[in-house]
């Protein structure tokens, strides 16, 4: 009787076949991961989840037919437990709010080397969100923009549980899920954090946190 298969399974999504390939190369040695399979945009990711089992999705942002974007909203609204990890290039910052709205896991430069894609997925394997070094200072930038103050606030235990798990890169349902309470007392919560930081949307209110360090990162 042979033993179930606990590795991560892993789609890489680029619209360029060489550099899907060069991924698909750099993952090989990770042991805790498996690709099975990979797509040239976004709707042939989803064409694909449909008969492939999946836990992870390496995705580019920008591409034809379907871009990041919209497949990730679209594979959040489908099939919540599958994670989402973009990459980007330098100068796509731009992106970065959008598809924490949508509700990626992650973010990573196209040019990261085999330890920091381990690193990344490491992360988003365990339920954390992550972040390259390289995008920090967009939060920085954010956190100094987008507060209409900057007074840092007193938060409660159970917002700043809420903010860590958002943080996480979960959902409403998946944080209520997690602390057993309802998802209108997640709303609730989410809501509040958004007034009391000044916060426009995540994006910024991340910013807060990474800016005040309340979240372990």
């Amino acid at each position: 009787m042979s033993l179930p298969d606990k590795k991560v399974k892993i789609i890489i999504v680029d619209d360029h076949e060489f550099f899907r390939h060069g991924v698909i190369i750099a993952l090989q040695g990770i042991d805790f991961l498996s690709v099975v399979g990979q797509a040239g945009n976004g709707k042939e990711l989803i064409e694909k989840i449909k008969e492939t089992q999946v836990d992870i999705i390496l995705t580019d942002i920008k591409m034809p037919v379907m871009d990041g974007i919209e497949a990730t909203k679209k594979i959040k609204s489908l099939y919540p437990d599958i994670k989402i990890i973009a990459l980007s290039l330098h100068g796509e910052e731009e992106y970065l709010e959008k598809m924490i709205e949508a509700g990626v896991h992650g973010f990573i430069l196209k040019n990261t080397n085999k330890d920091g894609l381990e690193r990344a997925l490491s992360f988003v394997k365990e339920g954390k969100q992550y972040f390259s070094e390289e995008f920090l200072p967009f939060f920085t930038k954010k956190f100094q923009s987008g507060y209409s103050s900057q007074i840092k606030v007193r938060l409660t235990k159970r917002e700043l549980e809420i903010l860590q798990e958002i943080a996480n890169g979960y959902t409403s349902q998946e944080i209520a899920d997690r602390l057993n309470i309802s998802i209108k007392t997640v709303i609730n919560h989410r809501t509040n954090l958004l007034s009391k930081t000044g916060a426009k949307n995540t994006a910024t209110l991340l910013g807060y946190a990474f800016k005040n360090q309340l979240i372990q990162y």
